[in-house]
């Protein structure tokens, strides 16, 4: 082909292109829709080449997922104290594994009934203890690890102890779980195939050990013949780290949910077209988004809001089991989350209970962490409903919290003096003592936290 007739045909081309976009200047047919950002778009490009993307989405960053079906926190006890261990480090990692091999050996097993003080003995042993802090069906944990559960004797557990005095490939190591909630137990024994756990055990002995005790261990469990006007008892499993907390200040900061850039990474979570939705802005800057399947909507407190429309939904899970509908919630939770710079030391957990029967609609609610201590408001950090495997409804609050400044040594035996000096003339039971933040319209208090069985109050120890 010659030369001239190569240049002829550029022409052709050329000339054929300014009389399409000719036309559609003619027609007022748009050459991109409004929502193109050109520079935007390819400085976003061009930024990705050499790693540095501010606008990318930084998934998994907020551990919903980690924290299904995993203990909130384990315990490792020693002969010559114990160690708390919260799993929001990488090396919390391994032992977390280590503890779902030890469940996946222990659920197929035949299980015998336990008694109370075996698990008492147990606590007391060189040991494991794993705290799942919500109620978890077995038939759940067994579709979750990916076995079939073969435990018969109770339906649900919260909490397990590894009894890790004698591990080797050749010895039965004794697990136990517990339902706080009927106050049950039960006893299986597995073998190992190998000695990770007691390696992982090993080299946590290396750091400095905490003054950590059980309620029965100190008798606050057992009113005293001797002190007649003693009404308040623990529960015997209530944690007492008895070595000074250093209770840090927490201000909360304000996170722009309405950067468009972040707004269409939301968006495409939520599984809505950004371009083919419609925007509505109220007065005070609520925004809507709508189509024929959803409204998702953004207001000025930081909230995030999806609503399917009947029949439609965010599909997750193919299953309709509670395992599969919590770990695809959990999962969309974490990807929603990764559209935002939050601090690393700003989680959010599941707080809702795991074992609920076969049913087609679940709810999960998640709170925050920060540092592995709760952060309480007086609403879940985020709320998800679940129908036939598909969100259907969806709430987050979404919040950074960054350390103010450090606050001053609280001694949680002076916090239990406190208790019986204030509450001293009531008969109760206190299920838990710990120490927490709340956050009230973004002012962030902390104090100690007591719960009271048979009450939904929480009593709080400034």
């Amino acid at each position: 082909m010659s030369i001239e007739r190569i240049k002829t045909l550029i022409l052709t081309l050329l000339i054929l292109i300014c009389i399409t976009l000719g036309v559609q200047i003619l027609f007022e047919e748009k050459l991109w829709s409004d929502d193109y950002d050109f520079f935007s778009v390819w400085s976003e490009k061009i930024s990705s080449l050499f790693g540095n993307n501010e606008n990318a989405t930084n998934i998994n960053v907020t551990g919903a997922l980690d924290s299904i079906f995993s203990p909130r926190v384990a315990v490792l006890s020693y002969t010559d104290g114990r160690i708390t261990v919260n799993f929001t480090d990488d090396e919390s990692k391994e032992l977390r594994n280590a503890l779902n091999n030890v469940m996946k050996e222990a659920l197929v097993k035949t299980d015998i009934t336990a008694t109370e003080q075996q698990w008492q003995a147990a606590l007391t042993s060189k040991s494991v203890y794993a705290d799942f802090s919500v109620p978890v069906s077995f038939e759940a944990m067994g579709e979750f690890l990916g076995i079939k559960n073969n435990i018969t004797t109770l339906s649900y557990f919260d909490s397990m102890v590894i009894v890790t005095n004698n591990i080797s490939n050749t010895s039965q190591v004794p697990v136990y779980f517990c339902d706080s909630t009927k106050g049950e137990y039960l006893n299986v024994s597995i073998f190992l195939n190998d000695n990770f756990l007691y390696d992982i055990q090993e080299n946590y002995s290396k750091k400095e050990k905490q003054n950590i005790s059980y309620a029965f261990e100190m008798n606050l469990d057992k009113k005293l013949d001797t002190n007649t006007h003693q009404k308040i008892i623990f529960d015997s499993y209530v944690r007492l780290n008895l070595d000074p907390i250093n209770l840090n200040v927490l201000e909360r900061e304000n996170v722009d949910i309405y950067n468009e850039n972040t707004v269409k990474k939301i968006l495409q979570v939520l599984s809505l077209d950004y371009k083919a939705s419609k925007k509505y802005t109220q007065s005070d800057s609520t925004t809507l988004y709508v189509d024929s399947d959803c409204v998702i909507t953004f207001r000025p407190d930081g909230i995030i809001e999806y609503e399917a429309t009947e029949g439609k939904g965010i599909k997750i899970s193919e299953e309709t089991t509670i395992s599969s509908c919590a770990a695809g919630s959990a999962k969309l939770l974490d990807d929603l989350f990764g559209c935002f710079n939050i601090s690393e030391n700003t989680r959010i957990f599941v707080n809702s209970p795991l074992n609920e029967d076969e049913t087609e609609s679940y709810t999960f609610d998640f709170d925050y962490l920060y540092n592995s201590i709760p952060i309480y408001s007086e609403n879940h950090g985020c709320s998800i409903d679940v129908k036939n495997g598909r969100i259907t409804y969806l709430k987050a609050y979404i919040k950074n919290f960054t350390l103010a400044s450090e606050g001053k040594e609280s001694n949680p035996l002076e916090v239990i003096d406190i208790l019986y000096e204030t509450m001293g003339e009531k008969n109760i039971k206190i299920n838990d003592l710990y120490f927490g933040y709340f956050d009230k319209n973004g002012q962030i208090t902390l104090s100690w936290q007591a719960q009271i069985e048979g009450s939904d109050d929480i009593i709080i120890i400034n």
